[in-house]
């Protein structure tokens, strides 16, 4: 290998508690590089056996190389996904001592805990390359979008998601959250509540939430999220903001309501031009200038918007 390349190998290591994202970055690291192919991502890539996959930690260290062009030049970037656990930590520090830096994760949602600090100081003895403090905040307009939600007729509003008890009640607050849920136990609680007489709408952006968009009535897909997630879900909105699911719901009742509306007349015009026709009222050549004439009108008035103005802007 000649000296040239020799200088753009990286290697580094990727240190946390249990739960605060560690595996999360590396399958970032991976998409963001091309490692893997976007139809072959999941969660927790680089988690190959299934009790790590089940409870979402990382019990063997991993490594996997991945490359990026960074002005112009090719860098070999090696990557350790190390053990969170603290029984791990001699596993720990061998990964740390194998790498020229690390990099530490701190959740800001479950603070500095135990084994947090114990990684820094074993990251602080050899090369620390950053401390990354991340927090998965609850956006701005949530709260406005699921009181707009409720008022245009969603009468149960639940939060599932595969991060922790501690995490997902700091986020839910006053709606009711499902945590720690695995990607089959998404789809089933989908289909408890269809069962249930339910008609239900399922939102996600992850791959973790394919099998829901699926099983759900209507799957509704982030469009800055996984692929896969937005090839199964009926429908794909913008990520800028979630007032787009508001907008969605009343076209929704509006274009019922329009239906209604037009079948009602329909059959109530119908009807009266067949008694009108039997009753020798009519001749046939007026009503049926009268059906296509109403036709056309139903088709013209179909055609206008089914939100006022102001809202589609």
């Amino acid at each position: 290998m000649s000296k040239h390349t020799q200088d753009n190998i990286r290697n580094f290591c990727i240190i946390a508690h249990i739960d605060h994202g560690k595996s999360t970055l590396a399958d970032r690291l991976l998409e963001y590089t091309k490692t893997i192919a976007d139809k072959d991502l999941q969660d927790q890539v680089l988690d190959n056996m299934d009790l790590e996959r089940e409870r979402g930690i990382t019990i063997k260290s991993h490594a996997i190389q991945m490359e990026y062009i960074y002005k112009g030049e090719k860098y070999i970037l090696n990557l350790i996904d190390t053990p969170g656990h603290v029984d791990f930590s001699y596993e720990v520090s061998r990964s740390i001592a194998a790498c020229e830096g690390a990099l530490l994760i701190v959740d800001a949602s479950q603070g500095i805990q135990a084994q947090t600090i114990s990684n820094l100081y074993m990251a602080i003895e050899h090369k620390l390359a950053g401390v990354i403090c991340i927090e998965d905040p609850l956006r701005e307009e949530a709260k406005d979008v699921i009181k707009a939600l409720k008022e245009a007729g969603i009468s149960k509003v639940v939060m599932m998601t595969g991060d922790s008890e501690r995490t997902a009640r700091v986020i839910a607050e006053k709606v009711e959250y499902h945590a720690e849920v695995l990607p089959e136990e998404k789809a089933a609680f989908v289909e408890a509540e269809k069962a249930a007489g339910r008609k239900v709408i399922m939102i996600g952006d992850g791959i973790n939430d394919s099998p829901a968009l699926s099983a759900a009535n209507v799957g509704v897909a982030i469009s800055d999220g996984a692929e896969i997630a937005r090839e199964i879900a009926d429908v794909t909105i913008e990520a800028d903001h979630l007032h787009g699911l508001v907008a969605l719901k009343h076209i929704s009742n509006s274009l019922m309501h329009r239906i209604h509306n037009n079948y009602r007349f329909i059959v109530g015009f119908n009807a009266g031009l067949i008694g009108a026709g039997v009753l020798g009222i009519l001749q046939p050549t007026t009503s049926a200038l009268l059906h296509n004439t109403s036709t056309l009108c139903i088709g013209l008035r179909s055609m206008k918007n089914l939100l006022p103005e102001e809202e589609t802007e």
